[in-house]
């Protein structure tokens, strides 16, 4: 789905049904890698043709220098050289393709479109990484949440036990000293077993809201905030690459027409 040209009820939708999708954060992290894969070889292809251009460009213009001075040399020689005037006007082409290749084309290449583009790429890994990070702390929030809550429910299930336990003791022989002993630690175990029961209420709170931060707070606002990312780098995109195939285009415009020559 192209999300620069889908309007905003569908994109609250979509972003409605992830939230509801298992590992949905993790899922979306995993798809802004592939894309970003994607953009990379996008860009490291134009960077490398840039720079192969550059130093054919160089090249070029390295040859053209020499054979304008090694033509210089053989006319100071030799007056009669046939096709030297063609040949003389064939270098001068060249000399002014080479020169403007390297001012015009290569280098609003790299400082125009490449290089916002590759900034964007480490910027939105940058966001993602933070985003991550984010996700995973909140996650280990919630964990060491539900490992309390389990923990408050152990107690309060291992002191209600012990209640029972120590009460039907003292029903079996409710006399003597081992009952008035039994009759005190009943009333300890009960204190204890109402404090856990609190304990248990609150880590089970602690845990809702937890959860709720997770699902309904991060989770939304994470996956919100993926899908800005995609779509501000596809609008960085797209309009880098327009900007390439524009300047390509009036590049090649410019270019001087073959010498022609007739005999």
């Amino acid at each position: 789905v192209d999300l620069t040209q889908v309007n905003e009820p569908i994109v609250d939708q979509i972003d409605q049904t992830l939230s509801t999708v298992e590992n949905s954060v993790e899922v979306a992290s995993s798809y802004i890698k592939s894309r970003q894969k994607y953009h990379r070889e996008l860009v490291g292809y134009l960077n490398k043709r840039a720079q192969l251009e550059q130093r054919y460009y160089a090249q070029l213009g390295k040859i053209v220098r020499q054979s304008q001075g090694n033509l210089a040399d053989l006319q100071q020689q030799e007056d009669c050289l046939p096709l030297i005037g063609v040949f003389i006007q064939s270098l001068e082409s060249d000399s002014r393709y080479a020169m403007n290749s390297n001012t015009t084309f290569n280098l609003q290449v790299t400082h125009k479109i490449l290089q916002p583009l590759e900034r964007k790429i480490q910027e939105c890994e940058k966001m993602r990484k933070d985003l991550m990070h984010n996700w995973h702390r909140e996650q280990k929030k919630l964990t060491e949440a539900r490992s309390v809550m389990n923990n408050t429910k152990a107690k309060y299930h291992f002191y209600g036990n012990e209640v029972v336990r120590v009460k039907n003791l003292l029903s079996n022989e409710p006399f003597g000293k081992q009952a008035e002993k039994r009759k005190k630690e009943v009333i300890d175990l009960e204190g204890k077993w109402q404090e856990s029961e609190q304990a248990f209420k609150d880590a089970v709170a602690h845990c809702n809201d937890c959860q709720y931060q997770v699902h309904e707070t991060a989770q939304k606002s994470i996956l919100c905030a993926f899908r800005r990312i995609i779509i501000g780098f596809d609008t960085t995109l797209k309009a880098g690459l327009e900007n390439y195939f524009l300047l390509q285009h009036n590049f090649f415009k410019s270019l001087p027409e073959p010498v022609s020559y007739s005999i």
